[in-house]
């Protein structure tokens, strides 16, 4: 179905990929780019303040979406999800930003494309070298220790390296 940009078998607006990607590649878009607003009964659209950002690489597939939402203090935040793909355009790696910094989930698959391993790690200080709207350009890479979890929360591993290698 090339017609629709949103893929219909997925949540849409979820932390997950949920764009049709042979659209988004047949239609060479790179950005989406939106804001949240809201209408009463008998009232004007008023804007929430609220935006939206989708990149996607030259396959179609979603590798960066951002957004701003109100924090608990109703200051605005902005919360970003980075998406790495294998070489069969399966989500390697998913890098979400919280309240105490960047957390990763890595995917390992098995012959059938089934994800067989799932491993929750906590990234510190992370950089993400590119342009961010709004924001500064990282010109350099830095290294990023992450710190990785069993299923009952116990650190199994940490290491050293680079987050984009």
């Amino acid at each position: 179905m090339l017609s629709q940009i949103l893929d219909i078998n997925k949540p849409v607006f979820a932390e997950e990929p949920f764009f049709n990607s042979q659209f988004i590649q047949k239609n060479k878009i790179r950005l989406i780019t939106g804001s949240r607003s809201s209408k009463k009964v008998k009232d004007i659209i008023r804007t929430k303040g609220l935006d939206y950002y989708y990149e996607f690489n030259t396959q179609g597939y979603l590798t960066k979406q951002m957004s701003t939402f109100h924090n608990q203090i109703e200051k605005k935040d902005t919360n970003v999800i980075i998406y790495y793909y294998n070489n069969k355009n399966l989500i390697e790696t998913i890098r979400k930003t919280d309240s105490y910094g960047y957390f990763s989930n890595h995917f390992l698959y098995n012959d059938s494309n089934k994800v067989i391993s799932q491993t929750y790690c906590r990234d510190e200080n992370p950089c993400v070298p590119g342009s961010i709207p709004g924001g500064t350009t990282t010109q350099k890479p830095c290294n990023a220790r992450l710190l990785c979890y069993n299923k009952s929360l116990a650190k199994f591993a940490s290491s050293l390296r680079s987050p984009f290698s």
